[in-house]
């Protein structure tokens, strides 16, 4: 509810997710670049993926009524799996605030996991039967206060515990 009692939507995004994210061409060109000029090792397998280019997820969802949402943002393609969340407060009196953000980040960082779980074929029935709880993480910071949460998609509901 807005100031006038009003039902209104608040764009709630959390202070930093972690996850798996999209690549741009030249982050593919380019390839992993090593900072450590003493490493003798082989990236090769560290270079990302093509699977994973940003314009590809972006036209998945061209056809917003059956397409893929690949991001907590709509109409952003760029985080594609996400497993953690991150919300942070100046005081401990904001903890309640940033445990809502943090849950309201797990209910759709949630959902995006379902339907990545899915089978694309019949999207009534999981890929395999451990796919059917996804599990997710939140940290919050209230001043000196940090909590960890610890969520899952348990029968439709969101559960979370501290």
């Amino acid at each position: 509810m807005d100031a006038n009692n009003e039902p209104c939507v608040k764009r709630r995004i959390p202070d930093a997710t972690m996850g798996l994210r999209t690549y741009t061409h030249i982050e593919i060109e380019c390839g992993h670049q090593c900072v450590d000029d003493d490493c003798n090792m082989n990236h090769h397998s560290k270079q990302p993926s093509e699977a994973l280019l940003d314009y590809r997820m972006f036209s998945q969802m061209r056809y917003r009524q059956c397409g893929l949402v690949v991001d907590g943002i709509w109409g952003e393609a760029n985080l594609v799996f996400p497993f953690a969340v991150y919300e942070a407060k100046k005081s401990v009196e904001t903890w309640e605030q940033a445990e809502d953000q943090i849950f309201h980040a797990f209910q759709v960082y949630l959902a995006m996991l379902d339907d990545l779980a899915r089978d694309p074929i019949d999207v009534t029935r999981y890929q395999s039967k451990e796919n059917t709880r996804c599990q997710l993480f939140g940290f919050t910071s209230c001043g000196p206060v940090w909590n960890v949460y610890g969520a899952s998609n348990n029968f439709n509901t969101c559960v979370s515990f501290v």
